[in-house]
């Protein structure tokens, strides 16, 4: 329940639920795992880590600083040595899966809980973009959800899975529905690469690895611990990172 970003020699791994919530961030070169500075608050980010390992940033989450709500609505960018608050998301949320860069980031959907001042506990069709400063809403999502996988760039991505498995394609400014998933997917459903070229993972009662060529999803190998892990990386030399087996957390 970390965000995960960055390539498979030069991964960035932050935050997550313990429980508690923890602040922690580390750095992986490909061989060894380094203890890097903390988050600016403690979160549970799973599936919102986008950028690089020198310039990544998480946003959003399960988090403490918003007692009454559960979730926060807060950005952490970091810059290769020490983390700093970003612009704010518009809406709260849990889940929100993004993609894209520093200054170039997408999160999509997301689940916004009990409490929360927008509407009753449910997913959500909300889509932000931000520009490293601040978040502007976009077009929503055609189904809601949460905890799904997303991957690409601001004007070109691949939204799918999720707590169902449409997979849905974004043009710049609007969401059209391609090719689902063969199999529904809900509880870890992490991605990576380009709109015509992806991978995902998932979910957590399962070990199962998908890539996408554009058009259609087709299976690939087996990983070797069933888990909702989180992921870095792309199609052709992606990592995956810790996660939640259904009884116990992974690392």
């Amino acid at each position: 329940n970390a965000g995960c970003m960055g390539t498979q020699t030069a991964t960035l791994y932050a935050g997550g639920f313990g429980p508690p919530y923890v602040n922690y961030s580390e750095e992986y070169n490909g061989s060894t795992w380094t203890e890097g500075n903390n988050l600016t608050i403690a979160r549970e980010c799973s599936t919102s880590g986008f950028g690089t390992q020198t310039a990544g940033a998480v946003a959003g989450g399960g988090a403490p600083d918003q007692p009454a709500t559960g979730y926060s609505d807060s950005t952490d960018e970091y810059n290769g040595t020490s983390w700093s608050e970003g612009g704010d998301i518009n809406s709260a949320r849990l889940g929100m899966a993004t993609c894209g860069t520093q200054t170039a980031g997408f999160g999509a959907g997301g689940y916004q809980g009990a409490n929360h001042p927008e509407s009753p506990p449910s997913n959500t069709t909300k889509c932000e973009q931000y520009d490293g400063t601040s978040w502007t809403e976009v077009a929503d999502l055609n189904t809601a959800r949460s905890s799904m996988g997303h991957f690409g760039t601001q004007t070109a991505s691949i939204a799918c899975r999720g707590s169902s498995n449409p997979t849905e394609s974004w043009d710049g400014s609007s969401w059209t529905n391609l090719s689902a998933s063969p199999i529904v997917f809900n509880g870890g459903n992490h991605g990576g690469g380009t709109q015509t070229a992806g991978i995902t993972y998932g979910p957590r009662s399962g070990d199962y690895t998908e890539l996408w060529d554009g058009t259609t999803w087709a299976s690939s190998i087996k990983y070797s611990t069933s888990r909702g892990g989180n992921c870095a990386g792309d199609a052709s030399a992606g990592l995956l990172v810790g996660g939640y087996t259904g009884t116990a957390n992974s690392n």
